[in-house]
């Protein structure tokens, strides 16, 4: 079952990795990709590697391509690329994730071992590991003992690039009146009064 599962999501990853380059409509490209991380996080998800599907789908899912949509949709498209036109070369990209999946079938074929996801898995884990310790705890016990100094300096230059977005993107309040002291005590504007008598 796990085979299956791996098979189907690497040929959904390289069918809809491909159609991002294959469609003429970005908006479609981006809903493409979109289903490209997401059978990416699943894949991730049948190598025991929780932490980095959740973070692939909440990040890049959830908010990169949600950005992208609205960056996409703001803009002005041209009408051709509003009638979701395909482009010609699509079945040759359309061939690139078959003959991919002949690679990978071929190349795991002559090692039959290493067709078993859980094998593949255990893999990256030494044989003292902890089963009771899942990766989200040991990584989050790495960044904050070992990289705690870099994870900081990482934190402060995030927050660093989101004020400075805000300060550059910040144009003021419309249609705000301001009131100069200095302007309104200038001599040169004054009325003068000129006695008639």
């Amino acid at each position: 079952m796990q085979q299956f599962l791996f098979y189907f999501f690497a040929s959904i990853s390289l069918i809809f990795a491909s159609s991002v380059v294959a469609f003429v409509n970005p908006m479609r490209s981006v809903l493409a990709l979109m289903v490209t991380f997401v059978s990416t996080a699943a894949l991730w998800l049948l190598l025991r590697a929780e932490f980095l599907s959740i973070v692939l789908v909440l990040v890049y899912v959830g908010a990169v391509m949600v950005l992208f949509l609205f960056v996409i949709m703001m803009l002005d498209i041209d009408k051709a690329n509003k009638e979701y036109k395909i482009s010609r070369k699509i079945f040759i990209f359309l061939l690139i994730p078959v003959f991919f999946d002949f690679l990978l079938i071929y190349g795991f074929s002559n090692y039959y071992d290493l067709l078993s996801v859980d094998k593949i898995s255990k893999l990256f884990y030494s044989t003292n590991f902890d089963i009771s310790i899942n990766n989200v705890k040991s990584l989050g016990y790495i960044l904050y003992s070992k990289y705690l100094f870099p994870f900081e300096i990482a934190g402060i230059l995030l927050l660093v690039g989101i004020v400075s977005s805000v300060i550059l993107s910040f144009r003021g309040i419309r249609n705000r009146k301001n009131q100069s002291m200095q302007s309104d005590v200038v001599i040169i504007d004054r009325i003068k009064l000129v006695d008639g008598n």
